[in-house]
């Protein structure tokens, strides 16, 4: 999941009910993270992290 539209793709394309960006990591944590496997223990954690502080999980 991604809090940015993918590039390419129109919103009719998508075919999306809804999208729901705020529940996406924080360009912060994304870039942070870099899609590195080693660090995804403490991603899993500082997300879900922030997913608390938003009171949606």
């Amino acid at each position: 999941m991604d809090r940015l539209w993918p590039r390419g793709v129109s919103k009719e394309r998508a075919k999306l009910d809804e999208w729901i960006k705020d529940i996406a990591p924080s360009n912060e944590l994304r870039k942070w993270y870099g899609h590195e496997l080693d660090k995804w223990p403490e991603f899993k954690t500082r997300y879900l992290n922030e997913l608390h502080k938003k009171r949606i999980f």
